[in-house]
């Protein structure tokens, strides 16, 4: 029997706690929808989107990405954005806001009052939000004038050749320069525009491939790349015979030099080996050389001096690069 009248107490107790349970649970749901009812005042932050800036200008001062609004609302519609985190951010179209002048003389500043940003604000918020306050006092934005200008376009490679292979010509780009907009604070600044760093190691035919320019911040280029050129041919080695001019000879003296003609040792680039006369050197010994100041000989050997050669060569040199003479009075 005791055990029977245990089963029971223990059944009963067990039905009454889940009873009590049960309205306590539906006393809370009860309570809480009637608090979510209500009407509550929070923060929320909004991100803020500029758009249509006004043609040929740029905003130079620098504008808050966020804005915290004051908003009232029953607690059913602040808890879904508390929770759900949806916020639709706030867009401010420059061109059509009433902007005002803050200076009569000056049109580059203007600002937007509190009064005109609650205006914009509350006409994208759901009806349901009633917008009360906000944390910006008035909104200044400070425009400077868009110029152009155009700048050589500097390569930033480095290139090492196969042996026996050189540079045809000068490195370059095509275009050789380009067009960038921004304020005139920030086109005095840059000198040239520059091509992303790259090295060629190894190289033996030419190069022609684009290559992206260094971007920088605030400006905006006419292109983003230009095509980078890098000629390049096989060299070989060759000789000539030149004479050599005396200069600067006094009318009463005469005078002779040994040898009278040098060898020249260059290299040349194969395009343009064909095309060399050895009458593109020119090499010359002054005879003001050889005196000091007191007009004194003091040398008793005249220095070869090259001054005219072909600007496409490689590299060159001469011998001998002293020459022996005899004066005759």
């Amino acid at each position: 029997m005791s055990i029977i009248y245990n089963f029971i107490k223990k059944k009963i107790i067990t039905k009454k706690n889940g009873l009590f349970l049960f309205f306590f649970i539906l006393a809370s749901i009860l309570w809480f929808l009637n608090v979510l009812d209500k009407k509550y005042t929070t923060k929320i932050e909004y991100p803020i989107f500029y758009k249509n800036i006004p043609k040929n200008k740029v905003l130079s001062r620098k504008l808050p990405k966020k804005i915290e609004l004051e908003i009232e609302s029953v607690g059913f519609n602040l808890l879904k954005y508390k929770i759900g985190n949806i916020i639709k951010p706030i867009n401010l179209d420059i061109s059509l806001l009433l902007l005002k002048n803050k200076m009569k003389k000056n049109d580059k500043i203007f600002f937007l009052t509190k009064k005109e940003l609650l205006e914009n604000i509350k006409t994208q918020l759901e009806r349901k939000f009633f917008l009360k306050n906000i944390n910006i006092d008035t909104l200044f934005f400070n425009f400077s004038s868009i110029i152009r200008k155009k700048f050589f376009v500097k390569h930033n490679v480095e290139v090492n050749l196969k042996k026996q292979y050189m540079l045809k010509e000068e490195i370059f780009t095509l275009p050789d320069s380009v067009t960038l907009s921004a304020t005139a604070s920030i086109l005095d600044t840059i000198k040239f525009v520059e091509t992303l760093g790259r090295t060629y190691n190894n190289l033996s035919k030419d190069v022609q491939e684009s290559i992206k320019l260094k971007i920088l911040k605030d400006v905006k280029y006419s292109q983003i790349s230009v095509n980078l050129n890098i000629p390049v041919e096989k060299f070989t080695e060759a000789t000539v015979k030149i004479p050599v001019e005396i200069i600067n000879i006094p009318k009463k003296e005469s005078i002779k030099i040994f040898p009278s003609t040098i060898r020249i040792t260059y290299l040349i680039g194969l395009s343009n080996y064909k095309k060399l006369d050895k009458n593109d050197f020119k090499a010359i010994v002054n005879y003001n050389s050889i005196f000091d100041k007191n007009n004194k000989i003091v040398k008793n050997k005249m220095k070869v001096q090259i001054i005219n050669y072909p600007k496409y060569l490689l590299s060159f040199k001469c011998y001998p690069k002293k020459l022996e003479y005899i004066i005759s009075y």
